[in-house]
C-alpha cells in the first residue's frame, strides 16, 4: 500500500518500474486506490442484497395476490397478513442500519474486532 497525495494514475508507471527493479519476478496486475479497491471488495455483497431484495419483493407480492381473494375474516389469512406485515418491518431495521454505515468504518470495525479476538486468543 502506498499513500500518497498525488494521482495514482500518474504514479502507476514510476511504482512498475521501482517495483521492477526491486523484484524483476514480480507481477504487477494493477493499481488502485484504496476506495475503488473497498468498492470491488462489496461488489459480491452488493449484488447478494439486491438480489435477496428482489425476492423478498416477489414473496411480499406473491402473498398480496394469494390473499387477495380470501376474505378478511378468515383467521388463516389474517395470521398470514400480520406475519408478512411483522416480517417486512422487522427486515426494514437492519437494512437500514446496513444501509447507513460507511465501508470504510464497517472495515475499521471488523478490522478491530479481529485484532481484538487475536490478542485474545495469544493471552490464553
Amino acid at each position: 500500500m502506498l499513500v500518497t497525495s498525488a494521482s495514482p494514475g500518474g504514479l502507476e508507471p514510476l511504482i512498475t518500474k521501482t517495483l521492477s527493479e526491486v523484484d524483476p519476478n514480480l507481477t504487477i496486475t494493477s493499481v488502485r486506490t484504496m476506495q475503488q479497491q473497498v468498492d470491488l471488495s462489496f461488489d459480491q455483497e452488493r449484488a447478494l442484497a439486491s438480489l435477496a431484495g428482489l425476492f423478498g419483493i416477489v414473496a411480499l407480492l406473491l402473498a398480496a395476490i394469494g390473499l387477495y381473494g380470501v376474505s378478511f375474516w378468515d383467521p388463516l389469512a389474517a395470521a398470514a397478513g400480520s406475519l408478512a406485515t411483522c416480517a417486512f418491518f422487522a427486515a426494514l431495521i437492519p437494512a437500514g442500519r446496513a444501509a447507513s454505515i460507511s465501508p470504510m468504518r464497517a472495515l475499521r470495525t471488523e478490522e478491530q474486532r479481529r485484532r481484538h479476538l487475536g490478542e485474545r486468543s495469544r493471552a490464553s
